[in-house]
């Protein structure tokens, strides 16, 4: 099983519920929309994106290494 590792703590993403508010690598700040539970990948949205304003509202796959921390 893959965790997410952070500066901050450990995120178990089989755990993480839908609605679930992330902090990602590069201060993106998401939310879950979807989770296969199988502790490697989430479906995100991002509600706000640093370097690409243009992606806030997207949604995308993250994998456990791009998550930094739950909010």
């Amino acid at each position: 099983m893959e965790e997410g590792r952070g500066r901050r703590g450990l995120v178990m993403l089989q755990n993480l519920e839908v609605g679930a508010k992330l902090l990602l690598k590069g201060d993106i700040t998401a939310e879950v929309t979807g989770n296969p539970k199988d502790g490697s990948w989430i479906y995100v949205k991002y509600l706000t994106h640093p370097k690409d304003p243009s992606l806030e509202g997207s949604e995308e796959l993250a994998f456990a290494d791009d998550v930094v921390d739950e909010l």
